[in-house]
């Protein structure tokens, strides 16, 4: 079983120990990414121009359309990279119904235009 990390470090594996540096890749994505270079795979270009429906760079036949549902995960994909997940938050409430909040809410802005 690990033992609870000792005050001042944050692995709690002592003072020595090193790992690899914050940030950088582990070792499977850099041979990934050495794979992908020499098989000239850009994974991320090719789900640029299928949600662009950039079909002679698909390699698809001249009219053929990538179809929406998939444009549309492309895009889903790609907004990661440039839009980071929300996180869930709490709400709480002091006995006063949604609506009733809500309104108040709205009141204030009205209030400040």
């Amino acid at each position: 079983m690990r033992e609870k990390a000792k005050s001042g470090t944050k692995t709690g594996r002592g003072e020595g120990t090193r790992g690899r540096p914050v940030g950088s890749a582990n070792k499977r994505t850099v041979e990934v990414q050495l794979q992908l270079e020499a098989l000239e795979c850009d994974p991320i270009m090719f789900l640029a121009m299928t949600m662009l429906n950039k079909t002679s760079k698909l390699k698809m036949k001249k009219g053929e359309q990538v179809p929406f549902k998939y444009r549309l995960e492309a895009a889903k994909e790609l907004a990661h990279y440039i839009a980071p997940k929300r996180k869930a938050i709490d709400i709480t409430s002091d006995g006063t119904s949604l609506e009733e909040t809500f309104a108040a809410a709205v009141g204030k802005l009205n209030r400040g235009k």
